[in-house]
């Protein structure tokens, strides 16, 4: 296995978000609830994906490597326009969803783009996923007052802009046992769960 605290680490984040994501199915539907949901198992699924490229696929070179890394950044880019439409949701009345909708396409289309043609560094991710990230952040704390868990929301997202910050500086307790990448992983487990909180209070409060 060619980084296996990174692997592993990716291996544990897909195990937490499916769990995350069976509990918040335990609810009335909404479109709120089905934005979370789709924002969880696209994470899960990218965090599978990162462990294949990290554990078996060191050679960024080869044919198999570019179809994983891809597709890895392809799900994320889909993560985020979940998280998108979960804060347009909480913040918007129905009637101009679809425009935000039509937007969150326009703009996912532009990324795909951009990951074919010009880059695939993770660092294109981190950027497309900043303003969803952003948006996010303004909802719960708009809705802090009214809304259950919002306010734990809003603290999950702040720590997945500090694990994006520490995988951008590469802040890791060991080159190689525990790299930054790894660190990184570690801090999304804790911001996934308040997210999760957040995600069931508001979503839960929006169904009754």
């Amino acid at each position: 296995m060619y980084e296996p605290a990174v692997a592993l680490t990716d291996f544990v984040l897909t195990l937490e978000c499916a769990v995350l994501f069976v509990l918040l199915r335990r609810g009335a539907k909404s479109p709120l609830r089905s934005a979370f949901l789709s924002m969880f198992a696209a994470t899960a699924v990218a965090a599978l994906l990162g462990r294949l490229v990290h554990a078996f696929l060191p050679d960024e070179t080869t044919l198999a490597y570019g179809i994983a890394w891809r597709a890895t950044l392809l799900i994320i880019g889909a993560a985020a326009v979940s998280a998108f439409l979960a804060g347009a949701y909480l913040l918007f009345p129905a009637e101009r969803v679809p425009l935000l909708r039509k937007i969150a396409a326009g703009s996912y289309l532009a990324y795909l783009l951009w990951l074919f043609f010009v880059s695939m560094k993770f660092r294109v991710a981190i950027a497309y996923y900043l303003p969803a990230t952003v948006l996010l952040l303004i909802a719960f704390l708009v809705v802090r007052r009214r809304r259950e868990g919002a306010m734990i929301g809003a603290v999950g997202v702040l720590l997945t802009l500090i694990a994006a910050a520490i995988q951008q500086a590469r802040i890791g307790i060991h080159p190689v046992y525990f790299n930054h990448d790894a660190v990184y992983h570690v801090v999304e487990m804790v911001a996934l769960w308040l997210l999760f909180l957040g995600a069931r209070g508001v979503s839960s409060e929006q169904s009754s």
